[in-house]
């Protein structure tokens, strides 16, 4: 989870640009359904991603990043 006291927020900005301004703050921070994640290739490129639903088994949506500055949106 992502509480809401979190200041890390790593991705915010991220899905501010994807989502829309405010996103980050409504539908994340705090949210019981986000989760976070840090990915490794075997050759060392990472790729940090977020994700969130509204409600359990509803359209999730999320963000991630990889070390090369790719953006991606997520959903599933």
């Amino acid at each position: 989870m992502v509480a809401r006291t979190d200041t890390s927020a790593p991705l915010a900005a991220q899905w501010e640009r994807i989502y829309g301004s405010g996103f980050y703050v409504a539908n994340v921070l705090g949210n019981p359904l986000a989760v976070r994640a840090m990915m490794t290739c075997n050759k060392g490129a990472t790729v940090q991603g977020e994700a969130a639903a509204a409600t359990p088994g509803v359209y999730t949506s999320g963000v991630a990043q990889d070390s090369n500055g790719n953006l991606y949106k997520l959903g599933f």
